[in-house]
């Protein structure tokens, strides 16, 4: 009730799995993103996790629940992203990696959980580098070398 998905232009997908739940809850793709094969993307645990003692809930139930994937993003095959993040622009999240927490523009991420490997790359969809197809995506993320 009350949740939104939106899924960026030129995105594409191998086969993936948007679960929200919980009220309010959202998941935004930016423009240009690649999704492998066996992904899952969840707003919330889907279960409560509940303190004995106390009675208490200590997990989110995924109200207001916001996960957001920035522009030119790529989500390796099996990887599961949970509960409020983003992952930045340009940003690589491995294969078979658990993200639980958010990743900045142009990283590389990847494990279980997932932990940055490197900072200042991205990904192109050829299988090789191809100098137009860098500059495209440069200018779509913004990026200026240091040199410029």
């Amino acid at each position: 009730k009350g949740t939104t998905t939106f899924i960026g232009r030129e995105t594409t997908s191998n086969g993936s799995q948007l679960v929200l739940m919980g009220q309010g809850a959202s998941i935004l793709i930016g423009e240009d993103c690649m999704f492998s094969t066996g992904i899952w993307v969840k707003t919330s645990d889907m279960h409560a996790i509940v303190d004995l003692a106390s009675g208490e809930m200590i997990n989110s139930d995924g109200t207001n629940a916001r996960v957001q994937i920035g522009t030119h993003a790529w989500i390796g095959q099996n990887a599961l992203v949970v509960q409020s993040l983003s992952i930045g622009a340009g940003a690589i999240l491995g294969a078979n990696s658990f993200l639980n927490r958010s990743i900045p523009d142009c990283a590389l991420f990847a494990g279980t959980p997932a932990r940055q490997l490197r900072e200042g790359v991205t990904w192109l969809r050829s299988h090789r580098l191809v100098s137009d197809e860098l500059e495209v995506v440069r200018n779509r993320l913004g990026y200026r070398a240091a040199n410029e």
